[in-house]
């Protein structure tokens, strides 16, 4: 009984997905055509690929899987006592929290994209987590007021679990993240091509829906992301990557800077944040150069027209 209420809340916190090759249909009558250009261009264009939620492309079928695993777990969360364990109640509620929390994230990093199927899965996946932590807080209250003699509140208990982290002044711990500047608006290929560069070149080791949580357009999450490992050993390399974002694709931000924001999102090697003393770019440094074509070269990679803090060659 209880494989069947932890598969299913396993289901819904499980926010990785993956592209798969779609492969060439049988009845596709320029097979021949379209393998040269792929040969002739040297990479297969993203049409070609379905991006996978759960195991999922098809949004029908998706949804038959959720709303099976879902009504299965009603049946065990009410059959077993999990229902009367105020703490593990609490946890799955938390649990279910985050993972739609982490969903509306992926969703708004998708404004831009032309997925509209991949897009689909998201929204059935955010409304099953909705389903579900309605039901879980309907049978709470019913459960409160059955036990209403002896003072159990598994609700209560809820809400304090869920605001045990705020500040006691009331005030929600701040939120570090990258603002996407609002005139681009081809950022979600922008930030796939800079993960793909950044991972080729063992500066990151982290999967694209974990670097793409660092990014927003225009809505703040709920928390930041967790933290990714920047591999270098120096600080020197993060220093000028952050300079180079800073001029092309996040906006200007103040309090906090993007330095400030930058050392929050980032660890560094030895896996704890990078600190203000850490050792600055320099332009005027010998190993300046080096560094600075290397980075101008994967900003350039990501989109041509995008500037970076090179400075252009006097004319003669």
């Amino acid at each position: 009984m209880y494989a069947a209420i932890i598969d299913f809340v396993k289901a819904l916190c499980d926010n990785e997905y993956e592209s798969k090759f779609r492969g060439i249909p049988d009845e596709f009558d320029q097979t021949d055509e379209l393998l040269a250009e792929i040969e002739l261009a040297g990479e297969i264009p993203p049409s070609m690929f379905d991006l996978e939620l759960n195991g999922f492309s098809n949004p029908i079928e998706f949804e038959d899987f959720f709303e099976k695993n879902f009504n299965s777990f009603k049946i065990y969360f009410l059959s077993t006592s999990t229902n009367k364990n105020i703490d593990l109640v609490a946890e799955v509620h938390d649990q279910i929290l985050d993972s739609k929390a982490v969903l509306l994230q992926i969703k708004q990093s998708l404004i831009s994209s032309s997925d509209i199927t991949f897009k689909s899965l998201i929204d059935l996946k955010i409304s099953y987590c909705e389903k579900t932590i309605s039901f879980i807080e309907t049978k709470c209250r019913m459960l409160k007021e059955q036990l209403q003699n002896n003072g159990a509140s598994i609700l209560t208990n809820i809400v304090e679990k869920k605001n045990s982290n705020k500040q006691t002044l009331g005030e929600d711990p701040p939120v570090y993240v990258f603002r996407i500047k609002k005139e681009i608006t081809n950022w979600d290929h922008v930030i796939k091509t800079l993960h793909k560069e950044l991972k080729k070149y063992r500066y990151i080791d982290c999967s694209l829906p974990q670097f793409r949580k660092l990014f927003i357009g225009d809505t703040l999450p709920q928390q930041s992301p967790e933290p990714i490992k920047w591999k270098h050993k120096t600080y020197y390399h993060f220093s000028y990557f952050i300079r180079c974002l800073h001029r092309s694709l996040i906006s200007y931000s103040k309090k906090p800077s993007n330095n400030v924001i930058a050392r929050k999102l980032f660890l560094s090697l030895d896996g704890v944040p990078f600190t203000e003393k850490g050792d600055r770019f320099d332009s005027r440094s010998d190993k300046t150069q080096e560094v600075r074509a290397f980075f101008d070269k994967i900003i350039k990679n990501c989109d041509p027209k995008y500037t970076t803090t090179s400075k252009k060659k006097p004319t003669s």
